[in-house]
């Protein structure tokens, strides 16, 4: 069988491609089978599922030739491709998330690959509902509720799985909370108690002792609970120089810590331990108290102890993880919802005091409709009025001038019909004599 294979390469403005191709040239003679047994990638120049064509298909889970099938022509290699089993259910690491979990791995050769179908699976439940949150448990605590403890940590442990970075003198295994006492299942004594090896040799946390010590535990071996007394020496001293000619970490200032002072612990709300630098709270926008909490807030959180969700006040992830402010202006937002608020109860308050008067002002107006003024007659009633006035009065005076002059008449009458008579006789006289 002979077969063409080529690649085809270019480029664009902005990038390049390259993608396998070929077909067979010559009539296949012989039934298109692969006995072989070998993993073979995509790109091998074969036609892994006879039909034709060679190398049409890419291992990703796409139907790249687009005839309906899936990776049909890496076959052999996806005959190789499983599922493993599925993990146990359990909660996430949001205490707001109350789903439970699972996953699983799909894997050819022993190397992680992708494969169609679900690789997680989820299921309603209640986690951390009624529980407390493992993000507050105290130090050296761990697990919903805090039942666990990880004690034999040197710093603190994760919150959720229990797993620290280094373990107390005799004890290994921090993956699982250092619960592995050093030397194994350690030596059964005449007693019925299990002492362990020694820890290595190191230096105290009491800076004014220069030696070194070295511990090992001993455990009852009923009830597997350590002892202070088990008839067996389980710390040891020997003469050393811990910390000479270094500054002690007892004396290093606050928010400082270590050999020297050199590391700090500046996020930590209040001072840290000077030999570990663990704390008990982290300031706003930083969290795990037990390194130092130099560890800012992770995606979507913010404020203390990082359970601000960004989600819920924003829609989206924070631009700071201090006080939760959205992108675009998130507070800006509020501050104008909050002057419109501020607007339209002045313009009520205003529209409140209009309609205020206008009442007032008619109840006046009705109070005094038994006396109407001036100012409630009507202009017609007014003009009316005057013309009957000016009539009244015009007749009035026509009446006391008729009186006038008759009340003269008589006063004439009665002042010639009282003069003496020689009066008119002197006056004719004298009218005579002229």
């Amino acid at each position: 069988m002979n077969v063409f294979g080529c690649y085809f390469y270019g480029y664009t403005p902005v990038s390049g491609y390259m993608y396998p191709g070929g077909y067979i040239v010559s009539p296949i003679n012989l039934p298109c089978t692969s006995d072989s047994t070998v993993a073979v990638p995509s790109g091998d120049l074969i036609d892994n599922d006879c039909d034709g064509l060679v190398d049409e298909e890419a291992i990703d889970g796409e139907d790249n030739d687009r005839d309906g099938k899936i990776d049909e022509d890496t076959n052999k290699y996806k005959a190789e491709l499983h599922y493993g089993q599925w993990s146990d259910w359990a909660c996430s690491r949001d205490c707001y998330d109350t789903k439970l979990y699972r996953y699983r791995e799909c894997r050819s050769n022993n190397v992680k690959v992708t494969c169609q179908g679900n690789s997680n699976e989820t299921k309603p439940s209640e986690c951390y509902f009624n529980e407390k949150c493992p993000e507050t448990c105290p130090a050296h605590e761990w697990g919903v509720g805090c039942k666990h403890t990880c004690d034999t940590c040197v710093k603190d442990c994760d919150k959720f799985t229990g797993a620290c970075g280094q373990c107390k003198p005799g004890f290994q295994d921090p993956a699982h909370s250092c619960k592995t006492p050093v030397g194994g299942p350690g030596k059964l004594k005449g007693n019925n108690n299990v002492i362990y090896d020694w820890s290595e040799w190191h230096c105290s946390q009491d800076c004014r002792d220069t030696s070194q010590v070295r511990e090992r535990i001993c455990k009852s071996a009923k009830t597997g609970l350590q002892m202070s007394n088990c008839n067996e020496t389980t710390n040891e001293t020997r003469p050393a120089e811990c910390y000479a000619d270094k500054n002690c970490p007892e004396l290093c200032p606050n928010f400082k810590w270590g050999i020297n002072c050199v590391n700090s612990c500046e996020n930590c709300e209040e001072p840290c331990n000077k030999f570990i630098g663990m704390c008990q709270t982290c300031n706003p926008g930083f969290q795990k108290p037990s390194n130092s909490c130099s560890i800012a807030c992770s995606s979507n959180r913010y404020g203390i102890n990082c359970r601000g969700s960004c989600i819920e006040k924003c829609g989206e992830d924070c631009i700071e993880r201090v006080h939760g402010d959205c992108p675009g202006g998130g507070s800006g937002l509020w501050i104008g919802v909050l002057i419109l608020f501020l607007l339209f109860v002045i313009v009520g308050i205003y529209i409140g005091l209009i309609v205020h008067r206008r009442t007032l002002s008619q109840k006046a107006v009705g109070a005094g409709a038994g006396t109407p003024s001036v100012m409630s007659v009507p202009v017609s009633q007014m003009s009316v009025q005057s013309e009957k006035s000016a009539a009244t009065e015009k007749s009035e005076r026509s009446k006391f001038s008729s009186k006038s002059d008759k009340s003269k008449t008589s006063n004439r009458s009665d002042n010639v019909a009282s003069e003496p008579s020689g009066s008119v006789f002197n006056e004719t006289t004298s009218d005579g004599m002229a």
